[in-house]
């Protein structure tokens, strides 16, 4: 990862994204795809997805196939939201599943969706830009309770070059 990527994402350089879905060896290959360091775990399976969950901190990055309708999937799916509550989503399915594409579209928690087979550099600028934006939320969350709206107006209105200007405009009286 060089190092200007390193210093947006902040003190860590190492990223951590969950690979989870069936095929085996589509999840085994993305590491390879990516031109970065980042702490990569690879759960084959929804089983091994929850045996994760019990072992892992919290990641950055989910890079899975599309969530099926079926119960288990979708009890996934919400505990692994709950377990990593500000990470972003990628899916990665194939062309042809469409209700599968149409239902991920229509999930706030995925950030995007790329088709298979996919070029390593819409991988790399997917993962990229969801890296960024997890940063954005994690600081977000992190120094909202700092600093309120009242707050930000109140820093706003009251910079040493408002004061300036304020003070050598003439006053309303004269």
């Amino acid at each position: 990862m060089s190092t200007a990527i390193a210093s947006q994402l902040g003190d860590s350089p190492c990223a951590r994204i969950l690979c989870v879905g069936d095929d085996v060896v589509h999840l085994l290959d993305i590491p390879q795809k990516l031109d970065a360091d980042h702490d990569f775990v690879i759960a084959g399976s929804i089983e091994e997805g929850y045996a994760v969950l019990e072992t892992e901190a919290a990641f950055d990055l989910i890079i899975s196939g599309p969530a099926t309708r079926d119960s288990r999937s979708i009890e996934f799916f919400d505990r692994l939201h709950a377990h990593s509550p500000y990470a972003e989503r990628i899916i990665v399915t194939c062309p042809g599943d469409r209700d599968a594409i149409r239902v991920a579209t229509n999930d706030a928690r995925v950030m995007r969706v790329l088709l298979r087979p996919c070029a390593d550099s819409v991988l790399r600028e997917a993962v990229y830009d969801a890296l960024l934006r997890h940063r954005a939320r994690t600081l977000r969350a992190q120094l909202g309770h700092m600093v309120t709206p009242s707050h930000a107006m109140l820093a706003l209105s009251t910079t040493p070059k408002d004061v300036a200007m304020q003070s050598a405009l003439p006053s309303p009286e004269s």
